[in-house]
């Protein structure tokens, strides 16, 4: 009897151990969600959510949880400059000379945030656009980039910048492998996938380097420390470039065969927005994630979105994220 006593009361220590445990991890995980709203209340937020209507289906624009308008457009990209939050719209269209190519049209939307009025500017048609072809438009900073396919090199892409105001293009970097990413654009630096491997260029030299590494995604740059993604193993890397030297700072099943729509927004010095794209064109999946790089962990933007005081279905297509 006194062994079957002593065994249960061992049974009771361990279960309620085990509760301990899993309370103070939870109360943990409430505590960090806590201190990232915190900081996510310091910055504007604009989100885009699907909404159902009579007729179909309409995007509905928030602005810090309030609601500024809706669309029928779909949006690719969202920004802020200068008091103004930029939409970008697009449209697939049927090629004039050929109905089984398409072509793909855009315009820049500013929508004032003082005014309240928008201001709409169309980009140039790019012609030809087949599906995975690396053809798109990029809004980085509130400026406008063109990705198009290279002339001299049909399997490779070129980057132009693009004027709104004079509607001229600027070639700025020539043969940047096609893939679902986008080139960080840092200070005077733009990086960039060549040939399966990252590269720098200057834009005040224009001096071109290989860094030597095999990645996609460049997210960062800070200090000589470069920031970047492996989305066949799920992981996020950083490079010195002083010393060469290359770490694994994160590893996760949720980035593999993955990769990150745009360059993740930075929220402070150690959080990052990200939007990854899992899947192909037909099955695509897109979730939201704050990477703590001090910490080394990823948080469902869901889970903290809910906190702040916006939409809370499950309908989010894209976030933006800005400081004043």
């Amino acid at each position: 009897m006194k062994n079957n006593l002593f065994v249960k009361i061992i049974l009771i220590f361990i279960v309620a151990a085990l509760i301990s445990i899993i309370a103070i991890k939870n109360l943990i995980n409430v505590k960090y969600r806590e201190s990232v709203v915190d900081e996510l209340k310091k910055i504007h937020i604009i989100e885009v959510h699907l909404k159902e209507i009579n007729q179909g289906q309409e995007l509905e624009i928030l602005h810090n949880g309030m609601v500024l308008g809706n669309i029928s457009e779909e949006i690719s990209g969202l920004g802020y400059k200068n008091k103004n939050i930029i939409l970008h719209k697009i449209e697939y269209v049927n090629n004039k000379d050929n109905k089984d190519i398409k072509d793909l049209e855009s315009m820049i939307i500013y929508y004032s945030l003082d005014t309240h009025k928008k201001q709409e500017y169309s980009l140039p048609t790019i012609h030809n656009v087949m599906s995975n072809d690396g053809n798109r438009y990029y809004i980085y900073d509130g400026e406008v980039y063109i990705l198009k396919k290279s002339k001299q090199n049909i399997s490779m892409l070129d980057i132009y910048r693009y004027n709104l105001n004079d509607k001229t293009e600027l070639k700025i970097i020539e043969n940047v492998d096609i893939y679902n990413g986008f080139p960080l654009i840092k200070d005077s630096n733009i990086f960039f996938k060549r040939n399966h491997e990252i590269h720098r260029s200057d834009f005040t030299t224009h001096n071109e380097e290989n860094l030597n590494i095999t990645g996609e995604n460049p997210f960062d740059y800070d200090n000589d420390i470069l920031y970047y993604m492996i989305s066949s193993s799920g992981e996020i890397r950083t490079l010195n470039l002083k010393t060469q030297k290359s770490e694994r700072l994160y590893k996760n099943k949720k980035l593999e065969k993955s990769f990150i729509s745009g360059s993740p927004l930075k929220i402070n010095d150690d959080l990052y927005l990200m939007k990854v794209i899992t899947g192909d064109d037909k099955n695509e999946v897109c979730n939201f994630y704050i990477y703590d790089k001090k910490k080394n962990k990823l948080t469902n933007y869901k889970d903290i979105g809910k906190n702040l005081g916006g939409r809370k279905d499950k309908d989010l297509k894209d976030v933006f994220i800005y400081k004043e």
